[in-house]
């Protein structure tokens, strides 16, 4: 790559994966697996196609099942090789209650202007000086 005769070291076949207070993911080339305790997450496997989607907002598991299946091998390959020890309980599962819920998850969210307006009742408002 410094000679100039690669463009990059690493290939498609090579991923990162990486876990952290029990929360989990895998990157490999425009993909990610993501799995999160809630309230922050499912708690189930989430598929993301970065590329199309850096925000992570919507969950392709559903429509692309293969691509789950083997980044879900990835992640198993990560975790027998670096002896990874996932935690039995979550530090949030007392918070569940506490934690405001999960952001709507609407077309366009988050706006980049107000839905509305707001608009001041009349008697609020005084009048202009003149």
């Amino acid at each position: 790559m410094l000679a100039g005769r690669a463009e990059s070291i690493r290939t498609g076949q090579d991923y990162l994966a990486w876990e952290l207070f029990g929360n989990r993911a895998v990157r490999q080339g425009d993909w990610k697996l993501r799995w999160q305790y809630k309230p922050f997450g499912k708690e189930s496997w989430e598929l993301f196609n970065v590329a199309a989607d850096p925000a992570e907002r919507k969950d392709l598991a559903a429509e692309h099942p293969e691509k789950l299946k083997a980044m879900v091998a990835l992640w198993d390959d990560y975790v027998r090789t670096n002896n990874v020890i996932l935690p039995a309980r979550s530090v949030f599962e007392t918070l569940d209650d506490q934690l405001p819920q999960r952001v709507p998850d609407d077309p366009g969210y988050p706006p980049l202007i107000y839905k509305r307006q707001f608009v001041p009742p009349a008697d609020m408002m005084a009048d202009p000086k003149r």
